[in-house]
């Protein structure tokens, strides 16, 4: 249900409303609204997303804010006596979030929840309070401060803080936070904080800190995180220290630790991610993310590492995650001439790296030998995902990645081929899966000469790449795509294993298969083409047989799909008749 600018007026209708979520308040509903929770006697639980909230005042209706700005004050209004549950989160501009009037009003709360709300500096505002007076929360039994980046302490006032039912404290994502009250604090079921150790896509895991008293135990909580052995998992801008320590001469890390994730993030000072002094130690790390680091450049130092130690270096990586770097110009600064793998390394994420112009060299790629999915992503400036290496020569490189499965790229707008060197070829024995999206300067896998260009009408596939065992490819949104395959037969490009075809808004593809590509699709079972001006789906060519042999095109087919073809003629010139006895959609 929504509401718009508090537009109610049948209250009754909602007396017995128990939960409530609000999105996107502005200021002009701020007053309506208000008088709408005071009205909802039942309501148990509040949920307020994503609104542009200013710190709390003696004025709780709705505030002028400058120009262009929607700001109102949370709707805590004077009647809201039987919350349970209040849940506030991306609610920028609101650097305090009670005041202990407001809290009075809160008596029957159980369960806080406040996260990535970027400017809350406290929670409770008390200053200007009497010294002694009390601030309670009688039936609270929960707290969770999730993703507050500047928040400092809870309460900064100095007035007792009093919570008798209080037993559970989760804090995550706060690296700023000193203390959690200036004053006294009365909480004696409580015995420990949680803090969220889950590791990326894995059941949720806590790990339990305390020491002596709650401000005690907030004040060591983060450097006994950086310090534990059996810490699995770390968020390193949660750790100021250790982030200061990152790149110094003396390890801050040491292999005793038990670190399976690292989340290196939000470290505006790193010019590079993992020292290689680091890379030695962390031989338990299984999963490495970079990300939101605004000067970042490279992803690995490896000066100073000396060839026989390169062989151990981060022996059991499987998942690399870069995003979100817009400076980073390379993975690592130094070639190690083959010396080095990354034997356990099976997926990378490139995402929003919006200064990298090439993923890998071909020396690279021979260190990832063992990666089975790679995806590439809102890369701007990205030319080519294997960038050509000098000094190589005239003699034809293959690179291959005897185990790669998948392949993404998508809204990469300057991307114009797989391989950037003349003299490389590709061999994916075992590519499954295919998508290319939004590369509207793609023509071909391999690079093609402007002379090439301006003599023959590059295709995707040429005879340098080699996916044999391709079974489901999906091409969309490729304004300079023309052929994806070429028109003479190949002998190295079958597909025999392809099941699965899907083209959409391809608007320069001139067809979808030559006559030899076709009658080589024996297992095709799906075949979907949408908004492209193709006339036919199988070409005309020199190779096509005459029409009075018969021929059976697709003998697996399920699906048939077509949508928005309005050029389209027919499936294929030559061929008068369709036997496709599976066919169960068209």
């Amino acid at each position: 249900m929504e509401i718009w600018h508090g537009d109610c007026h049948d209250e009754e209708f909602f007396y017995k409303l128990s939960v409530l979520e609000l999105r996107h308040l502005s200021r002009e509903s701020a007053t309506s609204t208000s008088r709408f929770i005071e009205s909802l006697t039942n309501l148990e639980e509040l949920v307020v997303r994503e609104s542009y909230l200013e710190e709390p005042s003696s004025n709780v209706e709705a505030m002028e804010g400058p120009s262009q700005e929607q700001k109102v004050i949370l709707p805590f209004a004077r009647q809201i006596k039987h919350l349970k549950t209040v849940n506030v989160s991306d609610c920028d501009g609101l650097s305090s979030m009670f005041t202990p009037t407001i809290v009075e009003n809160l008596v029957a709360l159980t369960k806080l929840r406040i996260s990535n709300c970027r400017i809350l500096t406290e929670v409770i505002s008390d200053k200007g309070s009497k010294e002694g007076h009390k601030v309670a929360f009688h039936h609270l039994k929960c707290m969770e401060l999730d993703g507050l980046i500047e928040l400092k302490c809870f309460s900064s006032g100095g007035c007792a803080l009093i919570c008798p039912l209080l037993e559970d404290v989760i804090v995550n994502g706060c690296p700023n936070m000193k203390f959690f009250s200036e004053g006294p604090i009365e909480a004696p079921k409580l015995h420990r904080v949680k803090v969220d150790m889950t590791e990326r896509y894995g059941s949720t895991q806590y790990q339990y800190f305390w020491k002596e008293n709650l401000n005690m135990t907030i004040q060591n909580m983060f450097e006994e995180v950086a310090t534990i052995a059996k810490a699995k998992f770390v968020r390193l801008f949660e750790l100021p220290e250790l982030v200061g320590k990152w790149h110094n001469e003396h390890n801050p890390v040491n292999s005793s630790w038990q670190l399976q994730t690292l989340v290196v993030d939000k470290c505006p000072s790193f010019i590079n991610a993992m020292p290689f002094k680091l890379m030695l130690v962390l031989e338990k790390m299984t999963s490495l993310q970079v990300r939101d680091c605004k000067s970042l450049e490279e992803i690995f130092d490896l000066e100073g590492l000396e060839r026989v130690e390169s062989t151990r270096v981060l022996p059991h990586l499987e998942d690399l995650h870069l995003i979100n770097l817009p400076k980073l110009r390379q993975l690592w600064n130094k070639d190690l001439q083959g010396t080095m793998r990354f034997n356990s390394l099976s997926s990378s994420t490139l995402y929003k790296c919006s200064n990298l112009r090439h993923a890998f060299t071909p020396s690279m790629a021979w260190c990832l030998a063992n990666i089975y999915h790679m995806e590439i992503r809102e890369c701007d400036r990205m030319e080519g995902v294997i960038e050509e290496e000098e000094g190589r020569g005239s003699v034809v490189e293959k690179i291959t990645f005897p185990n790669l499965w998948m392949i993404k790229l998508k809204w990469l707008p300057n991307l114009t081929s797989f391989l950037s060197g003349k003299n490389h070829a590709l061999d994916c024995p075992n590519l499954k899966d295919l998508t290319i999206a939004h590369c509207p300067k793609m023509r071909s896998l391999t690079w093609q000469s402007s002379l090439d260009i301006d003599h023959n009408t590059p295709s995707l596939f040429t005879p340098r790449v080699q996916f044999l065992g391709l079974v489901c490819m999906v091409l969309s949104h490729m304004d300079n795509l023309s052929k994806i395959w070429p028109d003479n037969p190949q002998e190295t490009l079958t597909f025999d294993s392809l099941l699965e075809v899907k083209v959409k808004n391809c608007k320069s593809l001139e067809n979808l298969f030559p006559y030899w590509v076709a009658t080589s699709l024996t297992q095709l079972g799906k075949l979907r083409v949408e908004s492209c001006r193709i006339e036919e789906i199988v070409a005309n060519g020199d190779d096509t047989p005459p029409s009075n042999i018969a021929q059976v095109l697709f003998p697996k087919l399920t699906s048939l799909v077509l949508h928005d073809m309005p050029r389209l003629k027919t499936s294929c010139p030559n061929l008068p008749t369709l036997n496709w006895q599976f066919l169960k959609e068209l």
